[in-house]
């Protein structure tokens, strides 16, 4: 069959008397090929065609028709294609090619296989352009791809010079650096020297029966894992009586789950098993060319089709003489130079532009009279241009361009309608003006989403995957009064997700309140006599306070009670409205006690002297109270009933109330950064973070406290000094 490919599938063939001829097939290389005959009219004549061991590699269907539309079905054109590639990097040629067929209202594109010529290899070698040819099997068409190479070099995504703890991190799944009297650091793989004393190795002298090892970089930026785009690398080894280059070389991209450094970076095989590093379906290999044989002291270059990681390495056996493989410097390449991405051209009907062209405008009329214009175009930079023409006004003439990227395909659609005029008079081609189609890509947002990580401590957030804009087509009907109408909206890129763990686990602090002991109300009395109630006025002066916090107010229950029966003497005590307390380095006020006077019992009291308050409050030095000791006693029968709130001292027989307020001193908590011992080297200029000072402030709530039972204390002294 003349017009066999082996892409295509479908095959109309004129009917012979409206009967299906014999069909007969073979296969090559003992594959083996099946006919099914067709069991019904209509049904088409099926050939299964399979391997040698019996897998299907395809099926192919011949339709014996006397349909006109369908037998005139031909391919017409093949669709151009452009590449741009770095000296010395592969070139890769598509399989199949998108080929046009003539259809009953419109074209068809079906995938078929091509036939490349030999591309001679000293073509990528030098920046230059090229073209490659292909036979389109089955068809008389010929494939074309247009290839610029460039020379210009790509950016160095792995190096970290400054051995930058938040920066690129190189690995290695074994190295000989546990005795620490050892130079090799794995971390001298990227520092981009090439100083032979600063490598990486894994030499024992009792090396591993398994011959394996790799070594190579995280991708990394500001502390994060990212994702770069690679197309080339380089790594040079080092040899000596015990090391050299390995015997195979195999490079390979991480595409498995989601991950973080290894804690063991220079031997996460055997200290750290569980990384997903160590499971060897998360790296697949990608296939290099290299400019040279492997070998030691020399820097190799290869190249490879662009790939996405965030992180690579290269898999390496040693030798079986050797004890160990050494590299002195790697590096991984971003490709050279970004291929163009604009399709800007000219369309051209019989070598002229055609009038009122626009990029947002698809659909085109020209009228003509006398032959067939024919349309070619002007192509812009490295854009790659087809012009379908089947050579029938039944279908309009299709231009596609396609930028250097591949990214921008624009179409447009010329009908071309032949003019009929009267005899003797040729009219020239009109074009109808049409309404344009306008296209437009947009930026589509990406969504911020929040999970909750118990393993973080509160508050803290980390990105796990970073949030990437998607892009949508739009395509909007321009009408020739100027309104727009909507036709399409389509994703051409899915937005990615950002993903952000935030962190739920409770961290101690290093501050602790002071602890609250309650003491019940003391309703006791004195001698076996009910407690007369005392009730003091209200101070509402600041006690004492801590830092910024304001001074708490003590309510104190005015004292008017007596003893023994007899109505006691009212004590005016003037309001104190000043500081008691201090805070920080102020100087502690001196508090002036007024003398009381008053007497019990209708007796004049004893005169108290009180000498001035030096205690200490809220940790400041304050004003001491010295109160003599009371030994005397209450005479008389039931005395009336006092009431003092929480009194905690201790009467007859046991020690006196002294007004002595003692300090309180909270501990000032103090963190110490546990380092931990570096279970891998610690690179030159990396980084230590030290956790900042912290502190606590005094407690203003128990300085209260202190006074108020100094306070009472002193009452209470006078009052069983006046029962002497």
């Amino acid at each position: 069959m003349p017009n066999f490919n082996p892409g295509l599938t479908d095959y109309y063939l004129e009917a012979s008397q409206g009967k299906a001829p014999a069909v007969t097939a073979s296969v090559t290389e003992n594959g083996i090929a099946t006919v099914v005959p067709s069991v019904g009219e209509g049904d088409p004549v099926r050939v299964v065609v399979k391997a040698e061991n019996g897998d299907i590699l395809g099926e192919y269907r011949l339709h014996f028709t006397n349909d006109k539309d369908l037998l005139a079905s031909k391919p017409v054109a093949v669709a151009k294609s452009s590449r741009l590639v770095a000296k010395g990097q592969t070139l890769e040629l598509p399989a199949k090619v998108p080929v046009y067929f003539t259809g009953k209202s419109d074209y068809e594109v079906k995938d078929l296989a091509v036939d490349w010529e030999a591309v001679p290899a000293e073509n990528l070698t030098k920046a230059g352009e090229f073209t490659v040819h292909g036979r389109v099997l089955g068809t008389d068409l010929t494939a074309e791809v247009a290839v610029r190479v460039t020379d210009k070099l790509g950016e160095n995504l792995s190096d970290n010079p400054d051995f930058d703890d938040d920066s690129n991190r190189s690995f290695a799944s074994a190295t000989n650096d546990i005795d620490p009297n050892s130079h090799d650091r794995v971390d001298y793989v990227n520092d981009g020297s090439d100083d032979e004393t600063r490598r990486w190795t894994n030499w024992s002298p009792t090396p591993s029966e398994n011959p394996e090892v790799s070594v190579g970089v995280i991708f990394r930026e500001n502390g994060k894992i990212v994702e770069r785009t690679v197309a080339e690398g380089s790594i040079r080894f080092f040899a000596d009586g015990g090391t050299d280059a390995p015997s195979k070389l195999v490079l390979e991209r991480y595409v498995g789950p989601e991950f973080d450094s290894p804690e063991y970076y220079s031997n996460y095989q055997p200290y750290d098993p569980e990384h997903p590093f160590n499971t060897p379906s998360n790296w697949e290999k990608v296939e290099y060319r290299a400019d040279q044989e492997v070998q030691a002291g020399t820097d190799i270059h290869v190249t490879f089709a662009p790939v996405k990681a965030k992180a690579m390495r290269w898999r390496m056996d040693r030798k079986a003489d050797k004890k160990g493989v050494a590299i002195t410097e790697m590096a991984f390449i971003a490709p050279s130079e970004a291929p163009k991405d604009n399709t800007a051209s000219k369309l051209l009907v019989d070598g002229r532009e055609l009038a009122d062209f626009s990029e947002a405008r698809v659909d085109y009329q020209v009228t003509y009279s006398g032959n067939r214009p024919k349309v070619t175009v002007e192509a812009g930079e490295n854009v790659a241009a087809t012009v379908v023409d089947s050579g029938d006004d039944k279908l309009p003439v299709l231009v596609r361009l396609v930028s250097e990227s591949g990214k921008q395909v624009k179409e447009y659609r010329i009908q071309l309608t032949k003019e009929k005029v009267e005899t003797g008079k040729v009219a020239p081609a009109v074009q109808e003006e049409l309404p344009s189609l306008e296209v437009v890509e947009e930026a589509l947002s990406f969504k911020t989403v929040k999970k909750e990580d118990p393993a973080l401590a509160e508050g803290e957030t980390r990105v796990t995957q970073a949030g990437r804009e998607g892009k949508e087509r739009i395509l909007t009907e321009v009408a020739l009064d100027g309104s727009r109408t909507e036709k399409l909206r389509e994703t051409i890129e899915a937005p990615q997700d950002e993903i952000v763990l935030v962190g739920t686990k409770k961290e101690v602090s290093g501050k602790t309140d002071p602890a609250i002991h309650e003491v019940p109300e003391f309703t006791g009395g004195v001698n076996g006599a009910e407690a007369a109630v005392h009730e003091v006025p209200e101070y509402p002066g600041v006690i004492g306070t801590a830092g910024d916090e304001p001074a708490p107010v003590v309510e104190v229950p005015e004292f008017t009670g007596g003893v023994n029966g007899a109505e006691a003497v009212v004590h005016e005590v003037p309001e104190y409205p000043r500081v008691i307390g201090t805070a920080g380095d102020e100087p502690a006020p001196v508090v002036e006690v007024p003398e009381f006077t008053g007497g019990v019992n209708g007796a004049e009291a004893a005169v108290h002297e009180v000498p001035e308050f030096t205690g200490h409050v809220n940790g400041s030095e304050g004003a001491t109270h010295q109160v003599p000791h009371f030994e005397g006693g209450v005479p008389g029968g039931e005395g009336t009933t006092h009431q003092v709130p929480e009194f905690t001292g201790r009467v007859n027989g046991s020690a006196p109330t002294t007004g002595e307020t003692p300090s309180y001193r909270d501990e000032q908590s103090q963190v110490a950064l546990a380092m931990s011992q570096d279970k891998t080297y610690q690179a030159p200029a990396s980084h230590q973070n030290i956790l900042p000072k912290t502190g606590t402030k005094e407690n203003a709530t128990l300085a209260t406290a202190g006074v108020v039972g100094a306070l009472l204390g002193l009452f209470a002294m006078g009052k069983k000094k006046e029962d002497e």
